[in-house]
């Protein structure tokens, strides 16, 4: 008999890495029975043949992992194929319903976020909505419009919003827009406006002994009522002007409110007005008029 147990060369495998140092089981050999069996700390099994290690039996933990491993990755991969596909489902509903709750639009992108098994039971967590070139009035278009609603309720069968606890908007317009909406409302072109960094710039024609005069105001935008901007001239440009205060103070009432937003589909309070160069950005609270 041989006791080869001292004299075994173990090689690993790279799954076979993470096992712990093996102990020999040894067994007494002969030459025509040139096996030896390993056990390692976890109870792999291996056998020895010619001085080479070979696995030969799989721990119980092993087994286990082996049958439920691809049930588990199957799982998930539902779990989340049905989940994307609910999200998917609602933000498509709630895409085709924004032009009845805030007005046509060149394109509408919606983003659901929540847990999808409150999403089937019409429980949005928040609902994030992105417009560009939107009419929310007739006379006015916002270039891009980004809504932010928190815990939001839809009906589970036609998708539509039935209520929404918050409600925030960032919207910006455009200085060509503002003066659209300045000749539909007035019908005055001569009344235009030129948007600043920070200031107003209003340019109008007043007739003065009936010869039309060119003036140019600045000023600042002021929050009126919560959903209208209104036009407020700097004093120094006010004294500075050729034209006496009563033609000028009856133009600049012409020009106010230079946007009011109270008659879009979904009231806005306003809290923060930013003149860039060429844009009005518009910051606030909204209210949307939904089913119950």
């Amino acid at each position: 008999m041989l006791d080869l147990s001292a004299v075994v060369r173990l090689r690993r495998t790279k799954a076979d890495a993470h096992v712990a140092p093996v102990r020999l089981r040894r067994d007494r050999l002969t030459p025509r029975r040139f096996g030896l069996e390993l056990e390692t700390v976890t109870g792999a099994m291996y056998n020895v043949r010619a001085g080479i290690v070979i696995r030969s039996r799989p721990t119980p933990a092993e087994v286990f992992l082996k049958k439920v491993f691809p049930f588990t990755i199957l799982a998930t991969l539902i779990s989340g194929c049905a989940g994307g596909l609910i999200r998917s489902e609602v933000e498509k509903g709630v895409r085709h319903a924004l032009p009845d709750y805030i007005g046509p639009a060149r394109s509408y992108s919606v983003n659901v976020h929540g847990d999808s098994a409150a999403i089937l039971k019409g429980r949005i967590e928040r609902l994030e909505i992105e417009g560009e070139d939107v009419q929310v009035d007739p006379k006015l278009s916002i270039g891009h419009l980004y809504v932010d609603m928190r815990n939001v309720r839809c009906d589970v069968k036609t998708r539509a919003l039935k209520t929404v606890e918050q409600a925030s908007v960032d919207a910006l317009i455009s200085e060509a827009a503002v003066n659209r909406y300045i000749v539909q409302t007035r019908g005055d072109s001569s009344l235009t406006v030129k948007l600043e960094p920070g200031k107003i710039l209003v340019q109008f024609l007043p007739k003065v002994l009936g010869v039309g005069v060119p003036i140019a105001v600045s000023g600042t935008p002021v929050i009126v009522g919560g959903d209208k901007i209104n036009f407020q001239a700097d004093s120094a440009s006010l004294g500075r002007l050729p034209v006496p205060a009563p033609v000028v103070n009856k133009a600049l009432d012409a020009v106010n409110p230079v946007l009011d937003l109270s008659t879009m589909r979904f009231p806005v309070i306003l809290r923060d007005i930013i003149i860039e160069k060429g844009n009005v950005r518009v910051k606030g609270n909204a209210e949307f008029k939904l089913g119950g």
